[in-house]
């Protein structure tokens, strides 16, 4: 079987394989139905859409409106600024004229103006009428004002839906029906009833384990859509899913998260931006538009990391680093390359460290091997053949900001100072970001990528996506520290342990305080092979305590640091209501009720490297471990 790719070039033959591969034999022919019918939206057809979009949006006002505004929408979906901006590059808009939710209100409408709210993808359209419900119909505007929500993409589903519960006009570039849904009666992806009933099955199995509550996507829409920046999570999940060790096509990344903001969002990010609020996607607009990132470089920038507030991240460093524009897209051609490569079937473990073109070359470490004159991060071939030099937790590639390659150095010495939360492993290279004010990219075994700056892990590659990571941790546990009366060294360790554990691909659950009530709402532990003494958490050596805390059950600490039980199943009362998260298991539903019912603070450690920190109830902060 010839197996089909849709992606442009986008996803190499040899991805779309290895992807394909995680199903049964059997079902491959199904699945390549599948990708025969995905509708995907590279560059060039996003360039080509926001331009017809904005010809529909003109038309379907008559010409008419002498005031036109545009609201980037991002409540739910991670795209809402990206597709914005582009929309704003690609039709010559002034930045004056992109508005957030909360603007509306000043204006001056009247039944020439017209306000847009801008998305990519219309599903169901839920979404859209809660835009209508929280944000339009409060406004009681009687001068009959024009509101049109615009998209890429739309369901007829979704414009039928607005168009019953709204006042929305919908405009959309693709109108898709119960045809392009592969399990509907009229679907035209399989041709009989039997196929279609047999995919369907196939799908939910896979579905299940990978977004629980909506197997068949979101609300079961049965998308069969991706972008080449992001995928709606009304596509079936088996294309973005990264839950349960599934290795999707077009993966999100979604690890971040500090409700409470306890630990601040990564450089780059403003409070407004990191915590998703109303105001959000025009402030992401805002800040793209302030970093003058061009088109073709957005387009690499979000092509790789998927990810509006990512994508701000890394500009923010590169503008700080003063990366110029050919650098950046050769880079990202590099990370592509080194991430894949292997030596006699291993993956390589590189590093490429690219600093400012005034830093210091001594900051950067000790030179081992000179790069040959003049090679550039062009230089493929001549850069993995250094990559296979240097073990990357070590030492890396040295690249100046205009792309000059000055060869392989080694880390500067002290880098392991045993303080910071991250794996020992990884201090070395953190503390060479720090030194050199330069950013480090760190490949490593299982397609794992750490992006170090500053002397911090801003961003992870884990599980086919990529997850920001916060830079003050340590905030947030001092605060939790004192709310849960957990000594404050005992907290750091745990935290640190945590990360370990994850790193090691081990799961597990944790408490930390309040042991009493914990015991209370718990079962005998099952350690009747064993004597159990228990163990002071900052004495003991950390590879001793991974071992036990990755076993089946919970591991149950005090405040002041001593494991008083291991392996304990928690029993939290069953009127205990909480809110569960989608697409998390009954560890991490455990965690939520005891943190509610006592005072512990409640870690569960995913296999997937997810890390949640639960407090009375609720996720306090969620990281990528």
């Amino acid at each position: 079987m010839d197996t089909y790719n849709p992606f442009r070039g986008d996803i190499t033959d040899q991805a779309v394989e290895e992807w394909i591969a995680q199903f049964e034999e059997t079902e491959r022919p199904i699945i390549n139905k599948l990708l025969h019918a995905f509708r995907y939206y590279g560059s060039a057809q996003v360039a080509e859409s926001v331009k017809g979009l904005y010809r529909d949006i003109l038309g379907s006002t008559g010409n008419t409106c002498k005031k036109l505004w545009f609201v980037p929408v991002g409540y739910v979906a991670k795209s809402g600024s990206i597709i914005a901006y582009y929309f704003r590059v690609q039709n010559e808009l002034r930045q004056d004229q992109f508005i957030s939710p909360a603007d509306i209100a000043s204006l001056q409408l009247s039944e020439n103006s017209c306000v847009v709210f801008l998305d990519d993808f219309l599903g169901t359209g839920n979404q859209a009428t809660q835009v209508w419900k929280t944000v339009v119909a409060p406004l009681n505007n009687k001068d009959n004002p024009k509101f049109i929500y615009a998209t890429l993409v739309a369901f007829r589903e979704g414009i039928d839906h607005i168009g019953a519960h709204t006042g929305f006009s919908a405009v959309a570039v693709d109108v898709l029906d119960d045809t392009n849904r592969p399990f509907s009666n009229v679907s035209a992806v399989f041709d009989n009833e039997s196929d279609r009933l047999e995919a369907e099955q196939i799908i939910a199995k896979y579905g299940d384990r990978l977004y629980p509550n909506h197997p068949l996507g979101y609300r079961r829409t049965q998308g069969l859509v991706g972008f080449f920046y992001s995928t709606p999570n009304n596509t079936l999940p088996i294309f973005w899913s990264a839950q349960a060790g599934w290795r999707p096509l077009l993966a999100r990344g979604d690890s971040y998260r500090d409700p409470a903001y306890l630990i601040g969002p990564p450089p780059g990010l403003s409070a407004s931006i990191a915590s998703n609020s109303v105001n959000a996607p025009l402030d992401v607009l805002k800040q793209l538009s302030y970093f003058d990132i061009d088109s073709e470089s957005l387009i690499q920038l979000a092509s790789e990391f998927r990810d509006s507030k990512v994508v701000l991240v890394l500009a923010s460093i590169l503008k700080t680093i003063n990366v110029s524009k050919s650098t950046i897209e050769s880079v990202l051609k590099l990370v592509r390359s080194l991430r894949d490569l292997r030596h006699e079937r291993e993956q390589v473990r590189s590093a490429l460290h690219i600093v400012s073109n005034e830093t210091p070359i001594e900051s950067c470490g000790l030179p081992i091997l000179r790069a040959a004159s003049m090679t550039t991060v062009d230089s493929k071939s001549r850069i993995e053949a250094l990559a296979n030099m240097t073990d990357g937790l070590v030492g890396s590639i040295l690249i100046r900001a205009n792309g000059m390659v000055l060869g392989n150095y080694v880390y500067p010495a002290n880098g392991e100072d045993g303080g910071s939360i991250l794996p020992k492993i990884y201090q070395r290279a953190a503390h060479a970001s720090l030194m050199s004010r330069g950013m480090i990219f760190l490949f490593l075994e299982e397609n794992r990528i750490a992006v170090f700056y500053s002397g911090q892990r801003v961003l992870w590659h884990r599980g086919a996506a990529w997850h920001l990571q916060s830079t003050d941790v340590y905030r947030g546990i001092r605060e939790l520290a004192i709310r849960h009366e957990i000594e404050l060294p005992v907290l750091e360790q745990v935290i640190r342990l945590a990360f370990q554990l994850s790193d090691s691909g081990k799961g597990g659950l944790v408490t930390v305080g309040d042991h009493i009530n914990v015991i209370e709402n718990s079962d005998a532990p099952k350690t009747d092979h064993i004597e159990w003494e228990p163990m002071d958490i900052t004495g003991t050596p950390p590879d001793g305590l991974i071992g036990v805390m990755s076993q089946d059950g919970a591991t149950i600490i005090s405040g002041g640091g001593e494991i008083v039980q291991a392996m304990t199943t928690l029993r939290p009362p069953p009127c205990v209501q909480v809110e569960e998260e989608t697409g998390r298991g009954t560890k991490h539903s455990t965690a939520a009720k005891i943190s509610k019912v006592t005072n512990a603070l409640c870690i569960a450690i995913s296999v997937d490297g997810r890390i949640t920190v639960y407090s009375n109830g609720s996720v306090a902060f969620k990281v990528m471990g």
